[in-house]
């Protein structure tokens, strides 16, 4: 799923969710360091696997790789930002307010004879 993440973020910011998410898009696009943004989607689930409370462990490990990586402070800081609160903001962004069902299948890249199948089925 982070490498799907990776391509969804590269549509973003290509402007392909303008019309659903207009805010968002101009945020990805006007963004300068997008690289911390990709690499905090390939790290944000690095504390999975160890019971409960994944994101403030896999935030707690953020310090050795941005220094491994050679990151600055700044964005050492932003990093681990990120990974802690991994989706929380997106996922509430897009996912918690109402949404036609046309744009949501879009953007979840839900084939034209499965979205009529749903269609059919609850109308």
């Amino acid at each position: 799923h982070s490498l799907r993440g990776v391509l969804e973020l590269e549509k973003l910011r290509a402007g392909a969710y303008k019309t659903m998410v207009p805010l968002l898009t101009q945020v990805m696009q006007d963004i300068d360091n997008v690289e911390i943004i990709y690499l905090a989607l390939l790290l944000h689930d690095i504390g999975k696997g160890h019971g409960s409370k994944h994101s403030e462990r896999g935030a707690a490990r953020v310090p050795e790789i941005a220094q491994r990586l050679q990151l600055n402070v700044d964005d050492a800081a932003q990093l681990e930002f990120l990974v802690e609160h991994r989706c929380d903001f997106a996922q509430g962004y897009l996912f918690g307010h109402a949404m036609p069902f046309n744009a949501a299948c879009a953007m979840l890249a839900v084939p034209d004879a499965a979205r009529a199948d749903v269609s059919a089925r609850t109308a």
